[in-house]
């Protein structure tokens, strides 16, 4: 647990140097596509750490843009407690996971087919 809104924020700004770095080396090595969900507060009670989140997201947005890495916003899906049942329990629903799982759908669009299609002709033995 935080003890203080600067542990909180030291924590956050730690975490995105650490995204940071291992972005830079996902692109390096991985030329396909790669996705990145946004952090959501799992402590929805907690409306303090909103706006922190909040700011934490406008910098791994921006991190994803500079790897050119697919970002999924799935901050605002966890505003509604029906998707975290358990306050004291920071993992989703099973709805709250498949809720997550077609947001990431919708923004792959038809990369989605083509990432399938790949998959696909691999485990068949053509690639």
């Amino acid at each position: 647990a935080f003890k203080s809104n600067s542990d909180l924020d030291e924590a956050i700004t730690n975490t995105l140097g650490k995204v940071n770095e291992l972005l830079e080396i996902l692109r390096v090595y991985n030329k396909d596509t790669i996705v990145v969900t946004s952090y959501y507060n799992p402590y929805y009670f907690n409306i303090k750490w909103n706006s922190k989140i909040a700011n934490a997201n406008t910098k791994l947005k921006q991190l994803c843009k500079k790897y050119d890495i697919i970002y999924v916003d799935i901050y605002s899906l966890f505003q509604n407690s029906e998707y975290l049942p358990n306050a004291l329990d920071p993992h989703p629903s099973s709805l709250g996971y498949k809720k997550i799982s077609d947001l990431i759908i919708n923004e792959l669009g038809d990369e989605l087919w083509i990432i399938t299609g790949y998959l696909a002709m691999y485990l068949n033995g053509c690639l």
